[in-house]
């Protein structure tokens, strides 16, 4: 396995355990089998070819509701938190190989009445394809570079409960497998879906969500430092090293949301043929660029899920080729102002590299 590979796995995992120890609050009280029905997608036309007709996925999940400890359990009614194990032959075994995947997930209630409900369920952790990119052995598959890759299901379902402890659900979703961008090719395999479920589901008494204690949330001023790594075209190219420096300053504007703005400053250097667009001494020079970004944050507690939006407001010989950037992912304060950090930039949907730091709260 790839070091940069590990040094990712290593981080989310980190970050994983001191959300859980930080917020370990429901038990397994639901076991659930689904089947979903679906497709690969091609984004570009150079996957035409992965298209291989339809083909089923089928995951496991164990769940459970949380128990209203933590203020955030009953602010978004008591969500659903569990694991999900996911297979899938992607229709195209012989290059794209079996797809498997390790994924914690956050089911929200969106609406609920009587035996009915309608509900958001987001998985996100590690997915392993038997198969990956090899430029002798294994050229046809144009989409992963790299057998572990991030795994991440989204589903909106609706559910009836029958019989008290037994629950029927369909819906649709979204499977994605990508490597971060830590090796080439990442195009990426996009799976849409229609989904049939049946749980099993052990009753449990939880508190009113009128117990709530509205906590007082103040203005955040937060500084993260990061850094990171990026392989680029053409395949088998040496990797490039990415750095960052990250300004926000965000205002509660809800019980759970925040709304904000800041500055990014990026570092990069690049060998010669990432850089082919330029010319002359440029080549071979370290690289910096500043962004201004407009944030959006969902807290859970001392977790955060963010999702920025940004322009290039310094870009001196065009090394980005484009004018505005994108960064999701999620913050966990790990000891009073401190922060762990681990976003995802992108181009739109174009990976650009995974962001790994650490930052405070000067506020």
């Amino acid at each position: 396995m790839p070091k940069r590979i590990i040094i990712v796995l290593f981080f989310l995992l980190l970050l994983s355990y001191s959300h859980l120890r930080a917020s370990s609050t429901f038990s397994f009280t639901n076991l659930g089998f689904s089947s979903q029905y679906g497709f690969l997608a091609p984004h570009g036309n150079d996957m035409l070819h992965l298209y291989n007709g339809h083909f089923p996925l089928y995951s496991l999940s164990v769940s459970g509701k949380t128990t209203g400890s933590n203020e955030w359990h009953r602010i978004y009614n008591f969500p659903e938190i569990g694991i999900d194990f996911l297979y899938t032959d992607l229709s195209y075994p012989e290059v794209l190989g079996q797809a498997y995947a390790l994924m914690p997930h956050i089911k929200f209630s969106i609406w609920e009445r009587n035996s009915f409900n309608l509900s958001l369920k987001n998985c996100l952790g590690l997915g392993y394809l038997t198969k990956k990119y090899d430029r002798t052995e294994n050229y046809k598959n144009t989409a992963i570079g790299t057998h572990l890759n991030l795994a991440l299901n989204i589903v909106l379902e609706s559910e009836i409960t029958i019989k008290d402890n037994y629950i029927v659900s369909a819906g649709i979703g979204m499977t994605h497998f990508s490597n971060g961008r830590t090796a080439v090719p990442n195009k990426g395999i996009n799976i849409p879906a229609l989904k049939l479920g049946f749980a099993y589901s052990k009753p449990r008494n939880l508190p009113s969500t009128d117990e709530v204690l509205h906590q007082k949330r103040n203005t955040e001023l937060i500084m993260v430092a990061s850094g990171g790594f990026s392989a680029d075209y053409p395949t088998g190219g040496p990797i490039s090293p990415r750095a960052g420096l990250s300004t926000l300053i965000s205002l509660p504007v809800s019980k759970v949301l925040r709304l904000g703005a800041g500055h990014d400053f990026f570092y990069y250097y690049n060998k010669e043929h990432l850089l082919s667009h330029l010319t002359g001494d440029y080549q071979e020079q370290q690289h910096f660029n500043h962004g201004a970004f407009f944030a959006f944050q969902m807290d859970f507690g001392r977790t955060s899920f963010l999702i920025h939006k940004g322009v290039y407001v310094y870009d001196k010989h065009d090394f980005q080729r484009s004018f505005f950037y994108h960064r999701a992912g999620f913050r966990h304060k790990v000891y009073r102002n401190i922060i762990l950090n681990l976003t995802l930039k992108t181009h739109y949907f174009k990976a650009q590299f995974i962001e790994m730091g650490i930052g405070y709260n000067f506020l």
